[in-house]
């Protein structure tokens, strides 16, 4: 069962570092009409911010023209910035970060559980599967970042999603298929 996109609890809050790696966007500029309305044009990284409020603004940026353009850019500037650490040497390890790191830079989100399940086919495919509130498009971006980044030597990640419901992808999570094929 997928949490509903863009919603959580009331009480639920978000680091501004995350904040901050949002506002990190190549393409900035296509949204800095929303980075100051919503005020996060001056974050402070150690504070916390209203989650909700956060989804909202991504929820905002979703119904622009060019929206899939900016979240990809969003997710994949996410991951690029975003220091990982050293044990992470596969594809799958990046993907197993992401419910650790939402344990960092989140707080209060209830009820707590993981959003984000991995799943190796075999050496060439891996599943992760999303049922988180962010947008489908942030994590794609975050998901070919890391697959990009932590790609075995010579091999080229594809990664295509499929939605839990195809009628209403908003409604339900995703599953992202990373395939790996040859340079």
């Amino acid at each position: 069962m997928a949490y509903p996109k863009y919603q959580v609890n009331d009480e639920a809050e978000l680091q501004g570092m995350a904040l901050q790696l949002l506002m990190a966007s190549k393409n900035l500029y296509d949204f800095e009409d929303l980075v100051q309305k919503y005020e996060y044009d001056e974050v402070d990284p150690e504070g916390w911010y209203s989650f909700q409020t956060t989804l909202d603004f991504l929820k905002e940026l979703t119904e622009r023209h060019n929206s899939t353009q900016n979240m990809v850019s969003i997710g994949m500037k996410l991951y690029d910035v975003m220091p990982l650490p050293p044990e992470a040497k596969t594809i799958e390890d990046g993907l197993h970060l992401f419910n650790s790191m939402n344990k960092v830079v989140q707080r209060g989100v209830m009820p707590e559980r993981d959003w984000y399940t991995v799943e190796v086919i075999d050496d060439t495919h891996i599943t992760f599967t999303d049922t988180g509130v962010y947008p489908h498009d942030l994590v794609y971006g975050e998901v070919y970042s890391v697959a990009k980044r932590l790609r075995p030597e010579g091999k080229v990640p594809v990664v295509t999603r499929e939605y839990m419901n195809e009628d209403d992808p908003d409604s339900d999570g995703a599953i992202y298929h990373i395939r790996l094929d040859s340079a």
